[in-house]
């Protein structure tokens, strides 16, 4: 099931890669094994809640960007700088967000610290933020419930 669906963890939503395979998992599998497997290739809360605030930050003021490197909001990761200087370049290289910044690496490659110089969103990431706010609304669990009591 996994080779046939994938996740994109930017914009929050589940890629089916192969629709006629899909079907026939949908067909000849039942529904709680179906939806166990995407739910497996969907768990990387700590990867798109970092996504969305840099997201969310690139929409407000220079004052607020400061909070986006102390890590304000208290998202954890072991390495947070590293992590969001991960973050930073793929919304970068996927044409999310500009962003100028600098940064200083220890010996293991580990940044020390980091300065956003500039930081701006793109249409494509206000789009992406527009839909994560549209599936927030939806509650998944609710759904399957739905659709579980539809299908008996």
């Amino acid at each position: 099931m996994l080779s046939i669906a994938s996740y994109s963890l930017i914009e929050r939503k589940l890629i089916i890669d192969n629709p006629s395979q899909f079907f026939c998992e949908l067909k000849y599998r039942t529904i709680e094994d179906v939806y166990k497997s995407l739910r497996r290739s969907m768990d990387f809360k700590d990867n798109t809640l970092l996504h969305e605030e840099i997201l969310r930050t690139a929409l407000r003021e220079k004052a607020h960007w400061t909070d986006l490197i102390t890590n304000s909001k208290g998202i954890e990761h072991k390495n947070y700088l590293t992590k969001l200087d991960k973050c930073l370049r793929t919304l970068v290289k996927n044409k999310y967000i500009e962003c100028n910044y600098r940064t200083k690496f220890d010996a293991k490659k580990h940044v020390l610290d980091l300065k956003i110089v500039e930081f701006n969103i793109l249409d494509k990431g206000e789009r992406a933020l527009y839909e994560i706010d549209a599936l927030k609304k939806i509650d998944i669990e609710e759904s399957y419930s739905i659709i579980m009591k539809v299908n008996l």
